[in-house]
This record gives structure tokens, sequence and C-alpha cells, in this order.
């Protein structure tokens, strides 16, 4: 399937880690990452995403991340503009 993708990238967003995790703070970075793909430039350079949500345990705590299989219309991602 992924080979199928126009310009497939896999992008990672990180969060800071946290003693603590539950269902609303799952529901946070999903929101987050909706915000990302509602911005004018997203919209411009993507035709979608398929998007994976990621927790690690350790010594900081909960570590959150999002994996990103974007289907990009441009060889890059500008990720200067996804770290604003």
């Amino acid at each position: 399937m992924f080979e199928e993708l126009p310009n497939p990238r896999h992008l990672v967003l990180t969060f800071r880690s946290v003693k603590h995790i539950d269902a609303d703070y799952i529901r946070w970075c999903f929101h987050s990452f909706q915000k990302l793909a509602d911005r004018k430039f997203w919209k411009e350079l993507t035709y979608g995403a398929m998007v994976a949500f990621e927790v690690t345990y350790g010594a900081n705590g909960f570590h959150p991340h999002l994996h990103a299989y974007v289907s990009s219309k441009v060889g890059r991602l500008p990720i200067e503009l996804i770290r604003s």
C-alpha cells in the first residue's frame, strides 16, 4: 500500500515526556496533529496521511509520539513550517 503513495514520507512527531498519561492527553495529541493537518501549507503540500500513536516508557516517564505516513506532493516537507 505505501509503495502506491506518491512521495511517501515517515514523519515522527514527539511530545514531551509526562509522568501520567490518560485518554484526554491522547486526544490532545491527536488534536495537535489535526491542527497541523488543517494548516494551509499542509493541505497544499500533501495528499493526506495515516497516523499511529505510540507511547514508550523510560526514566523520564511516558514518551508519546505520533508516526505519520504522509503522501507528499513535494520531495521534501518543510520541517521549519511543521515545527512552527
